[in-house]
C-alpha cells in the first residue's frame, strides 16, 4: 500500500521524529506512528509496518539537507 499526502498528493516520505505529544498518545495505542511528508512538510500517521520501511529507508540512504547550505 502506496501512502499518499493529503496536501500534495505525493508519496515522497520520510519517517517524522519521534516527539511524545499527548494527542499523539491514542494513534500510538493503536500503533500509527508520525511521517512528514518531503514535499509539503505535512505530517500524517501511517502503520508500524510503513513507518519502519521508510525509516530504514532512510537510515541506509542519503540524508536530506534543511534550508540553505
Amino acid at each position: 500500500m502506496t501512502l499518499y499526502c493529503r496536501s500534495c498528493g505525493l508519496s515522497n516520505f520520510r519517517a517524522a521524529h519521534f516527539r511524545f505529544r499527548l494527542s499523539d498518545l491514542a494513534r500510538l495505542l493503536i500503533l500509527r506512528l508520525p511521517v512528514r511528508c518531503l514535499t509539503c512538510e505535512e505530517r500524517t500517521y501511517t502503520s508500524l509496518k510503513q513507518f519502519l520501511k521508510l525509516r530504514k529507508e532512510r537510515q541506509g540512504g542519503i540524508r536530506e539537507r534543511r534550508g540553505p547550505l
